[in-house]
């Protein structure tokens, strides 16, 4: 087990940033959850516009524009880079060790990168995506590695749903952070175990995650979410099936290869 005073801890999330949002804007609003439900996401608005490169192409920097607008889209949804800035600002050393830890017994499929993005499509996500889209999302990424396609598209199907809601003058369901952190076990379940059991030292590692990432709820609480998944996957009475990735339209998966090589350009100049 690492000490105290391994470099590494606390986990430093500014590190895990996507190189893709440093450009970009990012919201400081979560609507849909109350602010005295999520006290350690306080408004910090850092917006930053764009300025064209002389050496930019015309056609660059069409796709620049085009970028910015659609990301302007995302209205009050909070990106995935600024969640992780929020967390990782409340995270204890004990915390940010439980985070390399699990990573340590799960391998890849456990990268803080990914449990993380499990959590923020759970806190910020819940009430706009379908527990199935969810899942099936995270399961896509325990394959493909490709974390940045994954949040996008996130992104693009949530406001999707804010904008039929708003047509049907619906708003948008109030979700209880205990059940938010339960879809977020579920979906830590089908990125980064699979079918695989969930074992005591994983069950004490999520526990303090999940408590990090959803501090209102309180760790006894948290405890108990865990320990039932924990006993319904072992006796194969868990309702929440793993579903077979689903690969996106092929529209989609051009929009987002021209938004990488923007990125890429972005990223050399």
């Amino acid at each position: 087990m690492p000490s105290t005073s391994t470099p590494s801890l606390p986990i430093p999330f500014h590190r895990l940033y996507s190189t893709r949002l440093a450009g970009a804007a990012a919201s400081p609003i979560m609507a849909d959850i109350s602010s005295s439900e999520l006290t350690w996401m306080n408004p910090t608005p850092f917006p930053v516009s764009p300025t064209k490169s002389s050496s930019s192409s015309s056609s660059s920097w069409s796709h620049r524009q085009d970028f910015q607008r659609r990301r302007r889209r995302w209205g009050d949804i909070i990106d995935f880079a600024e969640f992780r800035r929020r967390v990782g600002k409340k995270c204890s050393v004990n915390d940010s060790r439980a985070f390399f830890e699990f990573q340590e017994r799960r391998g890849k499929p456990g990268d803080p990168l990914y449990v993380l993005l499990c959590c923020w499509l759970a806190a910020v996500g819940a009430g706009l995506l379908k527990s199935e889209e969810i899942l099936e999302g995270v399961g896509r990424l325990r394959i493909s590695d490709d974390i940045e396609f994954e949040e996008e598209n996130f992104i693009a199907m949530m406001n999707d749903s804010r904008e039929r809601r708003a047509k049907l003058r619906a708003p948008v369901p109030t979700i209880p952070m205990e059940i938010r952190a339960e879809k977020a076990l579920e979906a830590i379940h089908v990125c980064c175990f699979g079918r695989d059991l969930i074992e005591e030292e994983d069950k004490e590692l999520l526990s303090v995650i999940l408590n990090a990432v959803f501090p209102a709820v309180g760790m006894p609480v948290i405890e108990r979410i865990v320990k039932e998944k924990a006993k319904r996957v072992a006796e194969g009475t868990d309702e929440i099936k793993i579903p077979e990735p689903k690969p996106l339209p092929k529209e989609a998966v051009q929009l987002q290869m021209k938004d990488l090589q923007f990125l890429r350009e972005g990223n050399t100049e």
